[in-house]
């Protein structure tokens, strides 16, 4: 998060946030932008963090209840609009709730920066979760040697039976992102 260039204009996400730590990060690289710029116990100060926490700062957690603590431990240290869902990140963005503030919510293409640590290490399943068709990181192409010996297409593509879920996250983080986000 020090790494990146966010600012309290920038819209930020985590994909798999856990119980916030990335994002309580980001609130607070721009409170402490906010220091820079204006006095400390000014109106000015306030708005220009608390306007990053309402409106651009936002995560995605599987589990109801790990939502609900990054939710608590965002107005713990006084977000005061959480934009926190509890929602499968790897699920359709098309089915994730369309706003959770006034101006945004979950959309392709409008994040400036990702700042996530996906899952690592498990499988996703085609049985299980058929939204594996859904990523072109889920499909694969027909072997050369099966094509040529069985007169198959080699540009026919099947979905996998199963793929690593953080390579799935990256591909649903690139669909996120705006262009050069």
């Amino acid at each position: 998060v020090n790494a990146l260039p966010i600012t309290n204009e920038s819209v930020v996400l985590d994909t798999s946030c856990g119980s916030g730590g990335f994002l309580l990060h980001a609130l607070d690289k721009v409170r402490k932008q906010a220091d820079e710029y204006h006095d400390k116990d000014g109106r000015e100060h306030w708005q220009y963090w608390h306007d990053f926490a309402e409106c651009n700062l936002f995560g995605i957690e599987i589990s109801e209840g790990i939502a609900r603590t990054a939710k608590m431990n965002m107005i713990i240290h006084d977000d005061g609009h959480t934009n926190v869902i509890a929602f499968d990140g790897l699920e359709s963005i098309d089915t994730m709730p369309a706003k959770t503030n006034k101006l945004r919510g979950f959309q392709r293409d409008s994040f400036d920066f990702i700042i996530t640590n996906p899952p690592f290490g498990s499988k996703i399943k085609f049985a299980e979760k058929r939204y594996l068709e859904n990523y072109t990181l889920g499909k694969k192409g027909v072997d050369w040697i099966d094509a040529k010996l069985h007169n198959i297409n080699m540009l026919r593509e099947t979905t996998r039976e199963q793929q690593t879920s953080e390579v799935l996250f990256i591909e649903q983080c690139h669909r996120f992102l705006k262009p050069g986000g």
